[in-house]
């Protein structure tokens, strides 16, 4: 059985207009070109049951669109974010909040740490 999808303009106006997306459990927003981060967050608060996120290849993506994202999404276990503006410190809050289990997971955060880019 197929999965429907929802196409429309990622805004904020799109989610108010769509409550069913709080039923989703994947969104690729890959390379929209009018994707604001305030509209992935404001996404986050309301879809929680987003387990898998691309924003990848969208430069407008930060540090605190991707650690919202992490906070807000508590079943989130994969985020794709290539090619977007996010520094070590941004990726290194992301493994706080999200649940790994993987070594190199623990591995990467033990370097944050030893780094202080959390502090």
């Amino acid at each position: 059985m197929s999965q429907p999808y929802l196409v429309c303009m990622v805004t904020i106006q799109c989610s108010l207009l769509h409550p069913q997306l709080t039923n989703l459990s994947n969104i690729d927003l890959a390379n929209i070109t009018r994707l604001q981060p305030e509209s992935v967050i404001y996404m986050s608060r309301y879809c929680k049951k987003l387990h898998c996120v691309n924003v990848s290849l969208n430069s407008v993506i930060n540090d605190e669109c991707v650690t919202q994202l992490a906070v807000n999404l508590p079943k989130l276990s994969r985020l794709y974010c290539v090619s977007c503006n996010i520094s070590d410190r941004g990726t290194c809050r992301c493994f706080l909040y999200m649940d790994f289990l993987g070594y190199e997971i623990i591995y990467n955060l033990f370097y944050c740490i030893q780094s202080k880019l959390l502090t």
